[in-house]
């Protein structure tokens, strides 16, 4: 996914407890699991909150993959 010239990448909780084994001094961010939005077909919603800024991603399924857009951004 591209974020306006930064990458952010999806890691299963095995794959960030691996990644937290070699990589040291890492900051703090909170992503929730995956759910399912309430009234809406084959769309999902995951939130992250960082010391500084939060955003919620809302990925809606389609035959060719995923559509990812931010529904929400916060910055301190």
């Amino acid at each position: 996914m591209d974020t306006y010239g930064e990458k952010t990448i999806f890691l299963t909780s095995k794959e960030y407890s691996n990644y937290l084994k070699y990589n040291y001094g890492i900051n703090y961010c909170n992503y929730s699991k995956i759910f399912k939005c309430d009234d809406q077909k084959d769309t999902y919603i995951l939130t992250f909150d960082g010391l500084i800024i939060g955003e919620t991603y809302i990925f809606i399924k389609i035959p060719e993959g995923l559509i990812v857009r931010i529904g929400h951004r916060w910055q301190a």
